[in-house]
């Protein structure tokens, strides 16, 4: 072979490795799709929410699943990624929220075990984490969070994606439950995908936070506090932070709610069994924040573009 022909050969080995690069980055990010061509992600979190059980994973499939959430949320964007997470029975897909392309991660529809629905933006961004584990049964949390994540700034969100019990043929707006059913509450249990993502998050973002909603019925509330608040804060521990402080106080002013800051100023809702807050806690990791939201401030809030951005704009004020 003479060095005419030793040319041509690397150069179409050159060519032919940049067809296979560029082949699977379209996996993961194909340029000929505009937004209008990939499916919502309502319709995904729809298909997501329908059928499936909870069933618990082991140990080597959550550590797997916390190193493969690190990778997502400081910023990779893959084919091994995707591969990887197909290997645990997930898809990493893109989608749209209006005119935005994001990120999907979803069970597959064959490997549905109620591990949850996850929304990352298509390019890093932010440093706060969404999570709505009770999507079904606090009313409006999942559509409050899928909104929220939309028009603010965050590393990524989580929803539940079954029932916190188990209801045979039950739908989404199943708000009443029986205490003898199975508990598949992601806010309690231990070993799950939302506890695998906590772990990420902290090692992905230190001084990140990690902002849980959910919901309460003030006629349930046995102290006048819990009655008459509309929205409680806490970080799960006796002694909010300074962080936690100051987000109460900028929505004290801005929103037309009576906010309370537990346990300062309410003994209720004080998300001290919360396993994410437990876990973010025992790590040292400042961040944790449950929203508790009462149902006239959650009807509002999934209503309101303004409402939710006084609360978008007091997170970024209060922690950067």
């Amino acid at each position: 072979m003479n060095q005419r022909d030793n040319t041509n050969q690397a150069s179409y080995g050159k060519l032919y490795g940049l067809f296979i690069a560029v082949a699977g980055l379209l996996l993961l990010h194909p340029f000929s799709l505009q937004a209008a061509d990939l499916p919502t992600v309502t319709q995904l979190f729809k298909d997501a929410r329908q059928e499936g059980t909870f069933q618990t994973s082991n140990a080597k499939d959550l550590a797997q699943a916390e190193n493969l959430f690190v990778r997502l949320l400081k910023g990779e964007r893959s084919n091994a990624l995707t591969e990887a997470w197909r290997s645990l029975g997930f898809q990493l897909r893109q989608a749209r929220i209006n005119e935005r392309i994001v990120l999907v991660l979803m069970e597959d529809p064959k490997h549905k075990l109620g591990r949850g629905f996850y929304l990352f933006p298509l390019k890093a961004a932010g440093s706060d984490l969404l999570m709505m584990p009770h999507s079904f049964f606090d009313l409006h949390t999942g559509r409050i969070g899928m909104r929220l994540f939309d028009e603010g700034l965050f590393c990524g969100a989580a929803w539940n994606t079954v029932h916190r019990h188990k209801y045979p043929g039950g739908g989404a707006n199943i708000t009443d439950h029986d205490d003898d059913l199975p508990n598949w509450d992601l806010a309690d249990l231990q070993d799950t995908c939302f506890t695998a993502m906590t772990r990420a998050f902290a090692r992905a973002f230190p001084l990140g936070h990690l902002v849980q909603l959910h919901g309460f019925s003030k006629e349930k509330r046995k102290s006048r506090a819990g009655r008459d608040s509309d929205i409680v804060l806490t970080n799960g521990t006796e002694t909010p932070s300074k962080n936690l402080i100051a987000l109460g106080d900028c929505l004290k002013i801005r929103l037309a709610a009576m906010v309370r800051v537990y346990p300062t100023e309410i003994r209720d809702l004080g998300g001290t069994e919360n396993v994410s807050g437990i876990i973010l806690n025992t790590l040292g990791h400042n961040g944790f924040i449950q929203i508790e939201i009462c149902r006239p401030l959650r009807e509002k809030l999934k209503k309101s573009a303004s409402t939710r951005k006084t609360l978008i704009s007091c997170m970024r004020e209060a922690w950067h």
